[in-house]
């Protein structure tokens, strides 16, 4: 998680004292993990790894909120040339759309310490939402997917998605495709299956159905689901390949040495390469 940290000297001017702290810049602290926070119109949005929670702390209150810790502050200055969408009225509404869930924080905080430039974020949705009306929300997707659109999914009961999350480091822990006619392609502990939408009508199931900003469904999403379905009938889960992951998303001296055709795709990569727009949720 750290890794972008690191080396944010070389693209931020860094201060040591909040006199000069204004809105989008970055407060950075010690402690058991990386506490970070974000500067946004007189509040600060502090994302607290170790309790997966955000907190908004009035600027006023920040030194009684870090204590001692307050001296240990270190403030990154976003650069001006990266623009778009980083204004204090994009990220407001940003983080306002998903009630402050913490990887939405966490995107923007890789976002504005990077040297990529997009035209949007990939939005969550709010890290508990409600189930209440489950039924209408899985109608709606139902209604609204499209060919090659991507279902990403959490399963609250499930301690395998438990694990993925807090080592991949995302909101989502599974990911599959629609097919067309409401049919969902993916690849679980039974190996590669087909499904339908309606499954995905869980109470402990989070789902979040996202389209790809460059999708033409004609062509690219004809072409995906066809690479997918050619799965189908293939047992067994890639055990060895999630711990592969596991070590190569917390060990940086692993992803120094091992090449990029050889890295594979996580949720995380996906969500937080901001290429991606959610459609509606569940």
């Amino acid at each position: 998680m750290q890794s972008i940290l690191d080396f944010a000297d070389q693209r931020f001017v860094v201060h040591d004292n909040l006199d000069v702290l204004r809105d989008l810049h970055i407060l950075k602290w010690p402690g058991k993990r990386c506490n970070l926070g974000i500067a946004l119109n007189k509040e600060v949005v502090i994302l607290n790894w170790r309790r997966m929670a955000t907190y908004r702390v009035q600027l006023s209150n920040l030194a009684h909120y870090l204590g001692k810790d307050i001296k240990r502050v270190r403030v990154y200055a976003c650069r001006s040339e990266l623009g778009p969408p980083l204004t204090t009225e994009y990220v407001n509404q940003y983080l306002c759309g998903s009630e402050d869930n913490p990887y939405s924080v966490w995107n923007l905080v890789q976002y504005m310490m990077s040297s990529t430039s997009s035209q949007h974020l990939t939005q969550f949705p709010p890290l508990r939402c409600d189930k209440e009306d489950q039924d209408a929300r899985i109608d709606e997707m139902r209604r609204l997917a499209q060919l090659g659109d991507v279902l990403f999914s959490f399963d609250r009961t499930s301690g395998l998605s438990h694990l993925i999350r807090r080592y991949d480091w995302c909101m989502w822990s599974h990911c599959a495709m629609c097919c067309g006619n409401n049919d969902v392609v993916e690849v679980s502990i039974d190996g590669a299956t087909e499904s339908n939408i309606s499954d995905l009508n869980r109470p402990g199931l989070d789902v979040g159905l996202y389209r790809l900003s460059s999708l033409e469904p004609a062509e690219n999403g004809a072409k995906a689901v066809e690479a997918m379905r050619n799965h189908i009938g293939r047992e067994g889960y890639p055990w060895l390949e999630v711990v592969l992951i596991g070590v190569r998303k917390n060990l940086r001296w692993i992803r120094r040495i091992l090449p990029t055709s050889q890295r594979s795709i996580t949720p995380a990569d996906l969500m937080y390469s901001n290429q991606f727009k959610l459609v509606c949720y569940a």
